[in-house]
């Protein structure tokens, strides 16, 4: 399965996404914001990134930004749901900068797992699916 980087500043939302992904075969890290994400993941680069996009010491944004000129290829799920009105502004601005999937909070679980999913499933496993 794949490595997995969850930045995020809550604590029950890192270990609620780390118990789905690790239920699912995947191998979890966490951070706490993204300074610290930024450095795990330059020491062991992960295969999807996780991120909260409101965070303390360097936002979802920010890192978000860092990630696409640095690594290029790695699969990013931007999470938010504090910002009131600018909760929608603010996932579409990630999208736009390179988030490959957002979320808004609160969110169910699966919904962690399914974008994961999706982003580590192999083309010959979505082709096996469209032929079922």
């Amino acid at each position: 399965m794949a490595r997995v980087l969850i930045m995020d500043d809550e604590e029950a939302m890192r270990e609620v996404m780390r118990m789905v992904l690790e239920e699912d075969g995947h191998e979890v890290e966490e951070a706490s914001n993204g300074v610290a994400g930024l450095e795990m993941f330059r020491a062991r680069p992960a295969d999807v990134v996780v991120t909260d996009l409101i965070m303390p010491e360097k936002d979802g944004i920010e890192t978000i930004r860092d990630l696409r000129r640095e690594f290029p290829n790695v699969k990013i799920v931007a999470v938010s749901g504090r910002g009131g009105l600018q909760i929608n502004a603010n996932l579409e601005r990630a999208r736009r900068i390179g988030a490959d999937v957002t979320i808004q909070k609160p969110c169910e679980p699966r919904d962690i797992r399914d974008a994961v999913r999706s982003l580590t499933e192999t083309e010959a496993q979505k082709k096996k699916k469209s032929k079922s």
